[in-house]
């Protein structure tokens, strides 16, 4: 994949994750936020966003795999301001070899056809399980 001149930004799934940690903060439910990206170093600008629009801090780890829910509210605009002060805050920036992981380890993926040729029938929750158990580790 190309990745050269293209500029990385927050998807609308981590903007909703950084809203809503951001207004349990606000309610005192939490007492910080902390940004956690993953991404290459050029990805540094979307950790940044997340500081801007009130995250305290933030981390940014070369290699991972988050999901989180689109339904959970609506993130607020990001101000110039924000984005100016975000720029002042500190970000770690971890590799992978850092945390203990192995990037060079091939992935395995399953050929379809040993799922019984039927994996795109199948429910959400049966893949749910499948994903859950050590077939693909």
């Amino acid at each position: 994949m190309q990745i050269a001149n293209v500029k990385m930004s927050m998807n609308p799934f981590d903007e909703i994750a950084i809203e809503e940690a951001v207004r349990l903060r606000e309610k005192g439910v939490a007492t910080e936020v902390i940004a956690v990206s993953c991404g290459v170093s050029q990805c540094q600008e979307t950790p940044r966003t997340a500081m801007a629009i009130g995250a305290y801090h933030a981390i940014l780890v070369e290699t991972a795999v988050v999901a989180e829910d689109l339904r959970l509210n609506e993130p607020r605009c990001v101000t110039l301001p924000n984005i100016m002060k975000a720029k002042k805050k500190l970000m770690d920036i971890f590799k992978p070899e850092d945390l203990g992981v192995d990037v060079t380890a091939p992935i395995k993926v399953p050929d379809v056809a040993t799922l019984g040729g039927q994996a795109q029938e199948r429910s959400q929750s049966y893949l749910i399980a499948l994903l859950s158990i050590d077939y693909f580790f």
